[in-house]
């Protein structure tokens, strides 16, 4: 019977190990935006074409225009923010389950856009990013005619 519970223990033991080893390699760290989301890419973002404009939106809760850079170049269009957690002034902290982080995510454009015509504005943890196509991209009509 002794030995029954040292496999058990022992099992136990490497059961503990493994899961630790687990969390580390899919970003349990406290760098992480979210815990929840692991694996995931973030900030999760939708791109969606109107004919002759691209707009991409994405979800950046908790940031204001001044957390976060839009930026375009060569076709990829780039998405950095940060952030920070501080206490208010004069208040010291006994739990803290937010923490501050930084992140980029990139996507490449599927077409040429304007990248001085864009526009970009942050409203209730929502960034939107306007992207005017460069008119060779932008699609034309063709008139069908009977012959």
């Amino acid at each position: 019977m002794f030995s029954l519970n040292n496999d058990w223990d022992r099992s136990f033991a490497e059961l503990r190990e493994q899961m630790t080893q687990l969390l580390e390699e899919f970003g349990a760290d406290r760098s992480s935006p979210s815990l929840v989301g692991w694996g995931k890419t973030w900030p999760r973002l939708n791109l969606a074409d109107s004919g002759d404009v691209l707009m991409v939106t994405a979800e950046v809760p908790g940031l204001s225009e001044k957390d976060v850079n839009v930026s375009i170049e060569h076709g990829v269009l780039s998405i950095a923010g940060e952030r920070r957690i501080q206490p208010p002034e004069g208040y010291s902290v006994h739990r803290q389950e937010r923490d501050s982080f930084k992140f980029v995510r990139s996507v490449a454009m599927p077409c040429e856009v304007q990248a001085d015509e864009a526009t970009a504005t942050v409203r209730n943890g929502l960034l939107t990013v306007t992207l005017p196509k460069v008119p060779e991209a932008q699609p034309k009509r063709i008139e069908v005619r009977t012959s």
